[in-house]
């Protein structure tokens, strides 16, 4: 979203341009997590946004900045394994950062640039947790309310609370026992336009009892 907004109307980005729009984007990732936590795709963020400081002041060229922000994400990435004690145990780097490092090789791949294949060396663990609010919900809301109270609110009943706003919606997540709490919660901030509820537990215990090393 934060990219979006710094890019939006623009018929051409510059490297300076794609740099303010990244920058803007982290802006917006930290905005929304609450609180926000360093191991995660924030930290991916920050290592891409990093690198391109720096070589946006050597080349004003986007495809070697766009270049530039994939290695800096990749580095980031391979350091969320150490950057969070889950992640440590069950020896894998952070989902979200390595969903980004996958946005960043859409766009090399739309230049027609291939990125190379990132080299891990671990292999996975399989550990088992205490999910202590096993509901991962998400909402999609119609409304202009401040994002702040209403993600308080929702730290009452839960954790992993994010909350971003764009052009008068509501992107809405939250770890809770009650999901229709959340919902009515939700409903005093703004019109619901989508709902999903997904059992943390059951999802977890998939990936812990499958014949499968994968995660």
């Amino acid at each position: 979203n934060g990219l979006y907004e710094k890019a939006k109307g623009k018929r051409v980005l510059s490297a300076e341009d794609f740099a303010n729009a990244l920058k803007k984007g982290e802006e917006y990732a930290y905005k929304a997590l609450n609180p926000p936590k360093e191991g995660t795709i924030l930290s991916v963020i920050k290592g891409a946004i990093s690198r391109v400081k720096n070589a946006v002041t050597e080349k004003k060229d986007f495809i070697y900045i766009l270049k530039e922000a994939w290695k800096g994400a990749v580095d980031s990435l391979k350091k969320t394994k150490n950057q969070m004690e889950l992640l440590k145990k069950s020896n894998v780097v952070d989902a979200g950062g390595l969903g980004f490092v996958y946005i960043l090789e859409g766009w090399m791949i739309a230049f027609n640039l291939k990125p190379e294949k990132i080299e891990f060396n671990n292999q996975p663990n399989k550990v088992d947790v205490e999910i202590k609010y096993k509901y991962c919900t998400e909402f999609l809301l119609k409304g202009h309310t401040t994002v702040g109270k209403l993600a308080e609110d929702l730290k009452k009943i839960g954790n992993c609370v994010e909350v971003g706003k764009i052009n008068g919606y509501i992107k809405v997540h939250v770890h809770t026992n009650n999901p229709d709490l959340a919902q009515k919660i939700c409903m005093k901030y703004g019109i619901i336009m989508m709902i999903k509820v997904d059992d943390m537990k059951i999802l977890h215990n998939h990936m812990l009892f499958s014949k499968s090393r994968k995660l």
